[in-house]
């Protein structure tokens, strides 16, 4: 993500003047960050980094009141290894918010964690805000909950969202950018198809957190990527690739009637990134040359 020392300086000034909702470049979702948090380079939100604690933004698709509580409700939290210890729906920017708190994983390696979602205006904003411990002490759970309650949300801006991406792409004639998430993810779709739907077209091009593999675990890490987001692929192909002067691990998959191709992209920085399409068997064969034209054409800003 492009952020500057002078421009975070700014940040800094403003927010020591008044307490007021700061916005990450690119985000419809903002909040009054507590002292010591600043915007992440990584992600789209706030972090504390002496204490590791994280304030993470998405932005999902609109949902319906019904739709955001079955989302967070504890059986489907605890299918992503999260337990809910206590569910509220308190009024955050005017509106009715799901806000869950609760552990994540087990023993040394469990973490406090909150999950907020809330509707914008056209969007789903959800809000995690993770400690690196558990449990946290009443004064970490009482900042972490004071700046959830601060949220504030204004409309998209497509194009701020996409040029605070950490890198750059061309659109092509049925791949047009409808979005991001994280401001880390990137969503290319047919134009007129809405992200809601599961059987539209997609192309998503993320940038990892993760330091890139050594070679010899490229495969291996490839395959990971691809199944933690797609449980059910179903690998039936492979090739080493370069694409300019990055390296890239290249899987063809298949998941009931969607086919997938994902490559894990290895720059000379260190940095990598995951590109995945997804399509009908009959849409993607008609979309394979525009997907690899993207991913071509993928570059730091």
């Amino acid at each position: 993500m492009k952020f500057s020392v002078a421009l975070l300086a700014l940040w800094l000034a403003a927010a020591g003047a008044a307490a007021q909702p700061l916005f990450p470049p690119g985000s419809a979702i903002g909040l009054e960050p507590p002292s010591g948090f600043v915007p992440s380079l990584a992600f789209s939100g706030f972090e504390q980094r002496e204490t590791r604690t994280a304030i993470i933004f998405a932005e999902q698709p609109p949902a319906p009141p019904e739709a955001l509580r079955a989302s967070l409700a504890a059986p489907r939290l605890a299918r992503q290894g999260i337990s809910a210890e206590a569910t509220t729906t308190p009024r955050v920017a005017g509106r009715e918010a799901v806000l869950v708190r609760g552990r994540q994983g087990e023993g040394g390696a469990a973490r406090a964690i909150w999950l907020m979602m809330l509707p914008g205006q056209g969007f789903t904003a959800f809000v995690t805000a993770t400690l690196p411990r558990y449990p946290a002490s009443a004064e970490e759970a009482g900042t972490v909950e004071r700046a959830l309650l601060s949220v504030a949300l204004r409309a998209p801006d497509p194009a701020a969202a996409r040029a605070a991406l950490p890198f750059a792409f061309d659109e092509t004639a049925n791949l047009r950018f409808a979005g991001a998430m994280a401001g880390s993810v990137a969503v290319l779709m047919p134009a007129g198809r809405s992200s809601a739907d599961l059987t539209a077209p997609r192309l998503s091009i993320a940038s990892a957190l993760q330091a890139a593999p050594r070679e010899a675990d490229r495969r291996r890490a490839a395959e990971e990527a691809l199944r933690a987001t797609i449980p059910n692929a179903q690998i039936d192909g492979s090739a080493a690739l370069r694409l300019g002067t990055a390296e890239a691990v290249m899987l063809r998959a298949q998941a009931g009637p969607r086919r997938l191709q994902q490559w894990l992209i290895f720059s000379e920085s260190g940095a990598t990134l995951r590109v995945l399409a997804e399509a009908s068997e009959r849409d993607f064969t008609r979309l394979l040359p525009e997907f690899e034209q993207v991913v071509a054409s993928i570059r730091r800003p």
